[in-house]
């Protein structure tokens, strides 16, 4: 079995801060705006089987795509320090909202014993009487914490490293919409009766994100 996946992630946002206390080089802001989120995950699967004793070939291909789309909120809180050349600011936020999910499920098969004439069909091995488009809107909430430390080589120049963590709850993923249960009726070429399995639901996952950065600025 050959499977690929891939997993992509973007955002934009846009927000305003106010300033609530600022003391010598140290401020306080409160921080809110809009958020927007895109998470895509996808897989695909190959698989083939040969009996060496009647030299029937199967092929199943799996298909496997989930889309989710976030649309809400944010509120949260800026701290930044100054000392010297050393500057830190740390910001905390929780992004809440609507989360679009979409799932599509798609399948192919191959079925042949030599000479006989080779039987297809628009179904695979995990995506069975699953197939087709889903999609539902449910609430989403998102931590989200950043720290960066700089320090100023020179006057107008500025050394960063940062990181950044974020938490995305009621996310559709696709290790989370897979049905590894088969039916047997389903693995006949043209059955007459469907089977029950695999079937669709939705099962909420959760998904974590963390990285660090390097930064110069220069101000001019």
């Amino acid at each position: 079995m050959v499977g690929r996946s891939q997993l992509k992630l973007w955002a934009a946002e846009a927000y305003g801060q106010l300033k609530l206390a600022s003391v010598d080089s140290n401020s306080i802001d409160l921080i809110g705006g809009y958020s927007h989120f895109s998470i895509s995950d996808m897989l695909s699967l190959e698989s083939e089987s040969i009996d060496q004793q009647t030299a029937r070939i199967r092929r199943f291909n799996d298909y496997f795509d989930t889309e989710n789309e976030f649309n809400g909120g944010q509120i949260g809180f800026k701290f930044a320090f100054q000392h010297g050349r050393w500057s830190a600011s740390s910001t905390t936020k929780i992004h809440m909202g609507n989360m679009n999910q979409r799932v599509q499920i798609a399948g192919t098969s191959f079925d042949q014993t030599p000479p006989a004439t080779a039987v297809q069909a628009s179904k695979g091995l995990f995506a069975l009487g699953n197939q087709g488009e889903y999609e539902r809107d449910t609430f989403s909430f998102a931590p989200e914490l950043n720290f960066k430390m700089g320090y100023a080589v020179r006057k107008n120049v500025n050394l960063t490293i940062g990181y950044s963590f974020i938490y995305f709850d009621n996310v559709a993923l696709v290790g989370d919409v897979i049905d590894t249960n088969i039916d047997p009726l389903d693995l006949i070429p043209n059955p007459v009766v469907l089977g029950t399995s695999p079937a669709f639901d939705f099962n909420d996952s959760s998904l974590w994100v963390q990285g660090i950065d390097f930064g110069l600025s220069i101000e001019i």
